[in-house]
């Protein structure tokens, strides 16, 4: 089921109910709309000229908006965006925003929307090891379980245990990086990664309150973390592709090869291939079985890149 998101930045109460009004025309309808995005995060550090919100401001600006947009349409559903990530990836001028915004504008709130699904959330990545950055990953669904109850519980705390708002997780997925210097920047493709996916999906299932997710993001652009897509002009499934230009299959289960590890040093790997230039790979993540890459015939052997 479709969710549509409005702007509080730049946009007015007035435009948003328009957005309603064209979208639920009678021949169509979406019922969940996202009240702004992020709005908490104090991007001025980065970028002074990048406005923000306290609590009230945003608690002003969710009623203006959600009492506009509901007086076109009473039978949608709004959403606060709420500032309770598990990690230290963003920025967080309020602690308190969630129960403050609870506080102030509770009763408007048909649902929460949280972006905490994402994992390992790289700087830059040369600094640690391939498996040390996969466990990490791995782990990382623990602490968003915890976060799931603990937002569960803040609801119940300052709306009481009988409140109607419920939780979309409206941005998760595996992250690691978000400029192409990173040499982890397309491991979001990787079968760790789907393990990854599997996890959160529990933690999805059994989360108190939670009935909507949204991963983030399908396609790439923008921070280049896409599944799929076009990037830059190219195919996103760029290490994929260039593994297939040169293969027959990236999957050939058969022969004894030269053998790596995904989930050993890479880099290292890397330096191995490039001094023996074998013409066959076996690649494996731990005990689990991937496949064996096979150069095209007539084509150079494989070099470390």
């Amino acid at each position: 089921e479709m969710m549509m998101m409005v702007n509080i930045t730049t946009g007015t109460p007035e435009e948003a109910a328009e957005w309603v009004r064209y979208v639920n025309n009678g021949t169509r309808h979406v019922t969940y709309w996202e009240i702004g995005n992020e709005p908490y995060v104090d991007l001025g550090q980065i970028d002074p000229s990048i406005p923000f919100d306290t609590p009230q401001t945003y608690s002003d600006k969710f009623r203006a908006f959600a009492t506009a947009m509901k007086e076109v349409d009473p039978t949608i559903k709004v959403g606060a965006t709420m500032d309770f990530g598990y990690g230290f990836t963003t920025f967080h001028p309020y602690p308190t925003w969630t129960e403050d915004v609870l506080k102030a504008v509770g009763p408007l709130i048909d649902f929460v929307t949280v972006h905490n699904g994402f994992s390992p959330v790289l700087e830059h990545g040369k600094e640690y090891s391939v498996r040390s950055i996969y466990h990490t990953m791995f782990a990382a669904t623990v602490a968003q379980k915890a976060t799931m109850l603990n937002l569960a519980q803040v609801i119940e705390t300052v709306m009481g245990k009988d409140s109607h708002i419920e939780i979309c997780v409206s941005e998760w997925g595996p992250f690691f990086a978000d400029n192409h210097a990173n040499p982890y920047l397309d491991h979001t493709k990787t079968l760790g990664s789907a393990l990854y996916v599997a996890s959160f999906y529990k933690v999805l299932i059994e989360g108190p309150r939670i009935f909507a997710a949204n991963t983030f993001k399908l396609n790439d652009g923008g921070l280049y973390s896409g599944w799929i897509g076009v990037r830059d002009g190219v195919g996103s499934r760029r290490g994929l592709q260039l593994l297939e230009q040169r293969c027959e299959s990236p999957i050939l289960p058969h022969g004894e090869p030269f053998e790596i590890d995904l989930a050993e040093d890479l880099e290292k790997a890397a330096q191995l291939v490039e001094r023996i230039r074998p013409r066959e790979i076996r690649l494996r993540f731990g005990s689990l079985e991937v496949g064996t890459l096979v150069a095209k015939p007539g084509t150079e052997p494989f070099r470390g890149d």
